[in-house]
């Protein structure tokens, strides 16, 4: 994401807001990325974030510098561990695509295939847009990060690009890094497939022509 969010987009991030108030945060709160998670331990501890209008701007960063600093400022604190808490614990690149790439095949009817030493793309979707799915395994002490991105036909170049993560304006463009325990990759490897899932259906719904892009 750029430091700038298609008007297009509005729609999208508020029900995004919307459907993570209504299940009581407990998607993000379980999501395995330490800024999604403070962000989810903030906003329980603090009621008067849970407004759909602060929250909608804040994902398309339309809050005054200053007010999106102290945000997630207050949502760092929240947050549990050290950069390298639990490293010990983190699955290999090899561990996670046996995990995970069983599951994006079956869900997408596509295989991940490699795109340099640690990354890798798969087609998330045709139609009715061309999506790709973009992964970064790259950093042992940090785990994964993703984003979709939305391209251009014939070109293949990319016209716009979100996580699940990023539609909330917690991140820009690609995910946190998603530190998936040893212990729980089944269950994590499964929460993000269901992630990349939302996030396509939630771009497909987008009129890329009104978006300018």
């Amino acid at each position: 994401m750029t430091a700038t969010v298609p008007e297009a987009l509005r729609g999208v991030v508020a029900a995004e807001w919307r459907r993570h108030l209504d299940d009581g945060l407990a998607e993000l709160a379980r999501t395995p990325c330490a800024a999604v998670r403070g962000v989810a331990a903030e906003l329980a501890a603090d009621p008067a974030r849970r407004d759909l209008g602060f929250l909608t701007r804040f994902g398309m960063l339309e809050l005054p510098a200053e007010d999106r600093v102290t945000f997630m400022a207050a949502c760092a604190r929240r947050q549990t561990g050290g950069p390298l808490a639990g490293v010990a614990d983190l699955p290999g690149t090899a561990a996670l695509r046996k995990a995970l790439f069983p599951l994006l095949q079956a869900r997408f009817g596509e295989a991940p295939v490699a795109a340099g030493r640690a990354e890798f793309l798969m087609i998330a979707a045709r139609a009715p847009v061309p999506m790709r799915l973009w992964m970064d395994t790259a950093s042992r002490g940090q785990g994964l990060r993703w984003a979709v991105q939305v391209v251009r036909l014939p070109e293949q170049r990319t016209r716009y690009s979100a996580s699940s993560d990023s539609l909330l304006g917690i991140t820009l463009g690609a995910s946190g890094w998603d530190r998936m325990r040893r212990d729980a990759l089944d269950d994590e490897a499964a929460l993000l497939v269901e992630r990349i899932a939302g996030t396509v259906a939630a771009l497909s719904g987008v009129d890329w022509d009104a978006a300018g892009r």
